[in-house]
This record gives structure tokens, C-alpha cells and sequence, in this order.
């Protein structure tokens, strides 16, 4: 229980990280240059290698989302499927061959 509650709390914290990243890049594409503050372009030259920092981070951070991934759900259903293909095709030769003979 402890391991799926830190996976959890993980994912939350990425999912946080990726919320921020998807606001900042609305902020972005709905300011143009000529409208904004002198003010905010001076900061935005200011942090040029926090926002490196961040997408090197993000770039990390999809990298972990795929390995943490929940994958036991995707092959328990793969399993599943398998067995059933496995019982269905058994059932079909049974019919075919073993039940004409069964009722002779």
C-alpha cells in the first residue's frame, strides 16, 4: 500500500510540474512582444537559464511518467485476452472434432 500511495504522490507532483509547464506556455502564446510590460520582457531575459533548467526537468519528467506508468493493468488485460483466445479456440476444436465422436 505504501509503494502505490508514493506513486501516487508522485504522479500528482508530475502532473503539477506538467500544469505549470502547459500555464506558462499559454501565457506565452496569448502575450504578444509589442503589449507586454517592459517590465516582464526584462525578467524574461533575466531567466533564460531557469527556463533551460525547467524544460531539461520536463523533459525528465515525461521520462519518468512513462516508467511509471501503470503497466500491470495493460498486461493483466493482455493476459486475459490470451486465455480467453486460448479457452475459445480449444472450445471450437472441441466441437469440431471431439463432439462428433462424443455423440456417435
Amino acid at each position: 500500500m505504501d509503494r502505490s500511495l508514493e506513486e501516487l504522490r508522485a504522479q500528482r507532483e508530475l502532473i503539477k510540474t506538467h500544469l505549470d509547464w502547459l500555464d506558462r506556455q499559454i501565457a506565452k502564446s496569448t502575450e504578444s512582444p509589442h503589449s507586454a510590460p517592459a517590465e516582464a520582457q526584462v525578467k524574461k531575459t533575466n531567466e533564460p537559464d531557469k527556463q533551460a533548467k525547467e524544460s531539461s526537468e520536463l523533459e525528465l519528467t515525461a521520462d519518468d511518467i512513462l516508467k511509471q506508468a501503470p503497466t500491470s493493468s495493460v498486461k493483466s488485460a493482455q493476459q486475459g485476452c490470451l486465455i480467453i483466445a486460448f479457452i475459445a479456440t480449444a472450445l471450437f476444436l472441441f466441437g469440431l472434432f471431439g463432439l462428433p465422436y462424443l455423440l456417435d
